[in-house]
This record gives structure tokens, sequence and C-alpha cells, in this order.
């Protein structure tokens, strides 16, 4: 019940958005950065992805929230696109 388990995967300042989004939510998180620190600091951090991770209990919870978050933005994108 409180092993951490993966969610989701995000890019640039999607990842900081969901991040603020979990934070706010009382949702016990971690992170994992997909490129390593060094390169981060050549390239920047937004070429990268960033791996969450939340607990088991709060899984379900954090799920809805994702879905909540971006499929407004993703039916931005669709409607961009027309």
């Amino acid at each position: 019940y409180n092993d951490y388990c993966f969610l989701t995967e995000r890019k640039g300042i999607w990842a900081g958005v969901f991040e603020d989004c979990l934070r706010q939510n009382g949702i016990p998180y971690l992170t994992e950065n997909t490129i390593g620190a060094g390169l981060a600091a050549r390239i920047g951090t937004a070429a990268g992805s960033v791996r969450f991770y939340v607990r088991y209990g709060y899984y379900h919870r954090a799920m809805a929230l994702e879905e909540e978050l971006f499929s407004a933005g993703e039916q931005m994108d669709e409607e961009d696109a027309e």
C-alpha cells in the first residue's frame, strides 16, 4: 500500500505542471529524470522527461488527476490543429 509505483512520464513544462498538481492535492510522489544531471546542465532540462512514481494507495487518485489535467490540453491541441 505504501510502495511507490510508476504513474506517468511527462516532458518539459508539463512535468512541472503535473508536479505542482500532485503537491497541491497532497499526493506523495517521487520523480526521476530520464537524462543525467551532467547532460541536463549542458542542454537544459526541457530536453528530457520526468518519470512520476506515486504511492500505491494514491495511484487511482493521481491517475484521475492526470487524466483531468491533460485531457483538456489534448482537446485544445486537437482544436488548434483544425
